[in-house]
């Protein structure tokens, strides 16, 4: 019986056994090009058969039809890689499986995907505020002795379960290094990113508790776990934690000196374990001094701060980071833009409030305008006419020479500040007065 079964498998067609299953089911060869897909994938991703296979699995996360691929992600690391990718037509849990032919070189990777439930997908599609993944550590490009120094203490506090609190100004890659953390840590669990300023507070409660059915109109029938049930067992990271609420606080304060949840509409406490990792680029110490942050909150979550330094501590980043964007935007583009020498210096002159995720921007800018590109208030800043250095004489004395210098740095910025003499003193970190000084100095010569 059981060879006759063996044969009556044998003599189907794999092709109609694979475009038969409810489940999605595609294989890409090592250069993410899809070469058999089934019925259910094309249903999911909106696309006909046609143009689905063929298609590269890059070019489809680039127009959209979904975010993440566990597929290329098996090709890079060769292993099986599981992960939630949202798509066009919601949220799958994909599996992607590497397959090596008789000479162990690699040849295809099978992906079968499963969509959520509808629960699962309103908890996890706000991906704005929150996310919830199974990654390979985030790739970190380290260049300068100060970011050496802070993944060196990243990867021992990875070893244990202490509470973490990131400190850095907007696009010092906060949101990169709790992902890192964690990864190293323990890769399997869950990771809960919540992006504090991103709820309205309307939602707030709800979204961090969860509710019971019946909670309030427009509920869930089945009702809904929190943010704080999924973290359960792995970790929660809260990014820009210092825009909660004083009421938001207070409840997560209990919530870590209990370790219980209490959804919205019920009684009955459930209990949490879960790793906390919490960010901002605020001031919390100040923010408790003034009473907008509560000070037994702020002591619970500092149990170990880890200051990421901007970007410009760290000028000798700035050309790696532009080398790596510029690759990224020439590839995503298919372009082969270079990045001139005296583009290279007014990036270097730059301030960068905005650190990494000004970079990136402007970057891409670049990328997308090519030679019309021009340093400008609008997308970056004007650069210096000429180079900030003074003229190399022999005939110039030391004293002459850091005279010049000094003042071209100091025209330099009041050109960036729009000749806002205040605005420019503040960046220079002297007197408004020695600002003038230094200019009528200058005039008199």
């Amino acid at each position: 019986m059981k060879h006759s079964n063996q044969a009556m498998i044998q003599q189907l067609d794999l092709e109609t056994i694979i475009e038969l299953s409810h489940d999605v089911i595609y294989i890409t060869d090592i250069q993410g090009t899809v070469i058999l897909a089934n019925r259910a994938a094309c249903q999911l991703l909106q696309l006909p058969i046609a143009e689905l296979v063929g298609a590269n699995i890059e070019e489809l996360i680039e127009n959209d039809y979904y975010d993440y691929s566990t597929a290329m992600e098996a090709v890079r690391t060769h292993k099986v890689t599981n992960g939630f990718v949202k798509c066009r037509g919601g949220l799958i849990f994909s599996t992607s499986t590497p397959v090596y032919d008789s000479d162990n070189h690699l040849r295809y990777v099978i992906t079968n995907s499963r969509l959520m439930s509808l629960m699962e997908k309103v908890v996890r599609l706000k991906k704005e505020s929150y996310d919830y993944r199974l990654t390979e550590p985030p790739k970190l490009l380290i260049v300068s002795n100060a970011m050496r120094k802070v993944i060196k203490m990243a990867d021992k506090l990875a070893e244990t379960a202490v509470t973490v609190l990131l400190l850095g100004e907007t696009g010092t890659g906060k949101d990169v290094l709790a992902r890192y953390i964690h990864v190293r840590c323990n890769r399997n669990a869950p990771f809960v990113a919540v992006n504090c300023a991103s709820i309205p507070e309307s939602l707030i409660e709800s979204e961090f508790f969860g509710y019971e059915k019946g909670a309030f109109t427009g509920a869930a029938a089945q009702g809904k776990p929190g943010l704080l049930e999924m973290a359960d067992g792995g970790a929660l990271f809260l990014d820009e934690i210092g825009e909660l609420s004083p009421l938001m606080q207070s409840k997560l304060l209990r919530v870590l000196e209990t370790r219980e949840v209490t959804r919205v509409g019920s009684v009955r406490p459930h209990e949490v374990q879960f790793r906390l990792i919490c960010a901002t680029n605020r001031n919390l110490e100040q923010m408790m001094r003034s009473g907008q942050f509560r000070e037994d909150l702020y002591y619970r979550i500092n149990v170990f701060p880890l200051y990421l330094p901007p970007l410009r501590e760290r000028p000798e980043a700035i050309e790696a980071f532009s080398s790596y964007f510029l690759n990224e935007f020439n590839s995503k583009y298919r372009k082969q833009r270079k990045l001139s020498e005296t583009l290279n210096k007014a990036l270097r002159y730059h301030n960068w409030p905005g650190n990494l995720r000004e970079l990136r921007n402007t970057i891409e800018r670049f990328v997308l305008w090519g030679s019309d590109f021009e340093f400008s208030p609008q997308n970056l800043v004007r650069p210096p006419d000429g180079d900030l250095l003074p003229d190399f004489s022999e005939n110039r004395t030391l004293r002459d020479f850091l005279h010049d210098m000094e003042h071209n740095y100091i025209e330099h910025v009041l050109r960036i500040c729009d000749n806002n003499v205040t605005l420019a003193a503040s960046k220079l970190g002297v007197h408004r007065s020695v600002v003038y000084r230094k200019i009528k100095n200058k005039k008199e010569i």
